[in-house]
């Protein structure tokens, strides 16, 4: 559900409900997403606490229901969404882990035919990809 909050209705121009629906292509939206959408013209110049447009209220209280009243389902969503999300990043992470293994390994490939047509030694880098040690810290470690 969404909740839409079409502030300053207290100055001269104001759009109208239906205008705003237009601008916004909120009938667009509401029908590609098949969700609900509440549209709460307000003036959020009166204060806070109980001196809060009621209209603000009314919004708020019908986007807490809907979402009571369907808990279940968006808490399913968010832990489905969360752990593709996790995958992704992880997937992400083990390719820029990859590019960089296959950048560092060309890298050293070419330092090393360098040093042998420079006819220097050839200098091994002490540290193999699986010892490499964080480079984050905690704060205390390093203060």
């Amino acid at each position: 559900c969404a909740l839409r909050l079409a502030n300053k209705q207290d100055q001269e121009g104001a759009l109208a409900e239906a205008d705003i629906i237009e601008n916004l292509s909120l009938e667009k939206l509401v029908n590609e997403n098949k969700c609900l959408c509440q549209i709460e013209p307000c003036s959020a110049v009166l204060g806070y606490g109980k001196k809060v447009d009621k209209s603000i209220k009314k919004g708020l209280k019908w986007l807490l229901n809907n979402i009571a009243k369907d808990y279940e389902a968006i808490t399913e969503r968010v832990q489905k969404d969360t752990a593709e999300q996790r995958a992704q990043e992880e997937q992400d992470k083990k390719e820029r882990a990859e590019r960089v293994r296959r950048i560092r390994q060309e890298r050293e490939r070419e330092e090393r035919e360098e040093a042998e047509r420079e006819g220097r030694p050839i200098e091994e880098e002490e540290l193999d990809e699986e010892n490499i040690p964080n480079p984050f810290q905690p704060i205390s470690n390093v203060i």
